[in-house]
C-alpha cells in the first residue's frame, strides 16, 4: 500500500507544469529533448529484448489473433461508443482522449509482469506485447483517422504521420534489434536502469504536454467531476475487456495459461507508447495534455487492479491444486480402507 514514486513523480510533473510551465525557446528545446528521449527509448526495448523470445511465440497464431481483435477492434469500439455517448458530460478533449486510449497497443513490461505472476504463457505475451507496439505504429494513427472523423484534432497527413513514426519509433526499435547480442545481456542485468529511463521520459512527456495545455489556458474549464468521470470510465473499459477476454477464451477452448496472457495481453493499453505517439500524432495540438489525461489515469488503473487479479489467479491456482491433492489423498485412504487395489 506504499505509494508508487512513478505516480507521484506524474503528479508532480503535472502540478510543477501547471504552475511554471515550459514556454518559448525552453518548450522547444523540451520538445526537441523528448524526440531524442523517445528514440533511444524504442531503441533500448528493442536490444532488451531477445529476437528468439518473439520467434519461440508466433506460432500460437490463433491465440495472437485473438488478443489482436481485443486490442484493436474491440477496445476501441467500446471506447468510441462511450465516448459518443459522453457528449453532453465530458468536454470534447477527454472524450477524444477516450477515443485515443481505446486504439494504442498493448504494455510491454507490465502485460509480460502479470502474465508472469499469474502463471501465464509468457512467451506469448512477450512476443505479442512486443509485436503489438509494432503493429501500433502503423495501426493506430490509422484508427485515428478512422475514428477521429473530421475532427480539426485529428492529424490530417497520414503518409506524412506514418514516417514520421516509422523513423523515430519503429526504426531505433529495429536497430535495437539488430544490436541486441551486445546490450541483450547489459540489460537483462540491470532492468531497473531501463525501467528507470522509461519513467524519466514518460514524466518528462507528461511535464512537456501539461505544459503546453497550461500555456494556453486549457485547464481553466476542467471540473473535479470531469476528472472522477474519466477515471470511472477508464475503470469500466478495463472491466468489460478483461471479461471479454476471460469469457471469448474459454470460448474459443485456449488453456488457463494462455487465457491468462490473453486477459493481461487484452487489456493492458501501453502508456510507454501511447505518449510519444501523442507527440508525433498531435504535434501541433494545444490540447495534448488533456488528450492524454485518460491514458495516464488508465494506466495507474490497470497496474493497480492488474496486480490484484494476477495474485487472485495464483490464489485460485493454489487453491484448485490442493483441492485435487486433498481429493487424491482421500480416494487413496478410503482405497486402502476398503482394502481395494491401487487400479480399482
Amino acid at each position: 500500500m506504499r505509494p508508487d514514486p512513478f505516480l507521484l513523480a506524474m503528479a508532480a510533473a503535472a502540478g510543477f507544469a501547471l504552475v511554471a510551465p515550459a514556454s518559448g525557446n525552453a518548450a522547444a528545446a523540451l520538445d526537441s529533448v523528448m524526440t531524442v528521449g523517445v528514440a533511444i527509448l524504442f531503441f533500448l526495448h528493442g536490444a532488451a529484448l531477445a529476437p528468439s523470445a518473439i520467434v519461440k511465440g508466433m506460432g500460437h497464431w490463433r491465440l495472437h489473433a485473438f488478443i489482436l481483435c481485443l486490442t484493436y477492434v474491440l477496445f476501441p469500439a467500446a471506447a468510441w461508443f462511450t465516448a459518443q455517448t459522453m457528449i453532453s458530460v465530458l468536454p470534447q478533449e477527454l472524450r477524444l482522449g477516450i477515443i485515443y486510449l481505446g486504439v494504442l497497443p498493448s504494455a510491454v513490461s507490465s502485460s509480460v509482469a502479470f502474465t508472469v505472476l499469474a502463471k501465464g504463457n509468457v512467451p506469448v505475451a512477450v512476443c505479442h506485447s512486443a509485436g503489438s507496439n509494432i503493429v501500433g505504429m502503423v495501426f493506430t494513427p490509422l484508427l485515428v483517422i478512422l475514428l477521429f472523423g473530421a475532427q480539426t484534432q485529428a492529424p490530417a497527413d497520414l503518409s506524412h504521420l506514418i514516417s514520421d513514426v516509422m523513423l523515430q519509433l519503429l526504426l531505433p526499435f529495429i536497430l535495437g534489434q539488430i544490436t541486441h547480442r551486445w546490450w541483450g545481456a547489459f540489460l537483462a542485468c540491470h532492468p531497473r536502469w531501463l525501467s528507470n529511463y522509461d519513467q524519466t521520459i514518460i514524466v518528462g512527456i507528461v511535464f512537456a504536454a501539461f505544459s503546453r495545455s497550461t500555456a494556453l489556458g486549457i485547464w481553466d474549464g476542467l471540473r473535479v467531476t470531469d476528472l472522477v468521470l474519466t477515471a470511472g470510465v477508464c475503470t469500466a473499459l478495463l472491466a468489460f475487456i478483461a471479461a471479454s477476454a476471460a469469457l471469448g477464451a474459454r470460448w474459443l477452448g485456449f488453456p488457463r495459461e494462455d487465457a491468462i496472457a490473453a486477459l493481461f495481453c487484452g487489456s493492458k493499453k501501453s502508456l510507454a507508447s501511447g505518449l510519444p505517439l501523442a507527440q508525433i500524432l498531435f504535434a501541433t495540438n494545444p490540447n495534448l495534455g488533456l488528450l492524454a489525461l485518460p491514458i495516464i489515469l488508465y494506466n495507474q488503473i490497470q497496474i493497480l487492479i492488474g496486480a490484484v487479479l494476477a495474485r487472485w489467479l495464483v490464489r485460485e491456482k493454489a487453491a484448485r491444486i490442493g483441492e485435487k491433492r486433498l481429493t487424491f489423498s482421500w480416494c487413496r485412504r478410503e482405497r486402502e480402507r476398503l482394502g481395494m487395489s491401487k487400479n480399482s
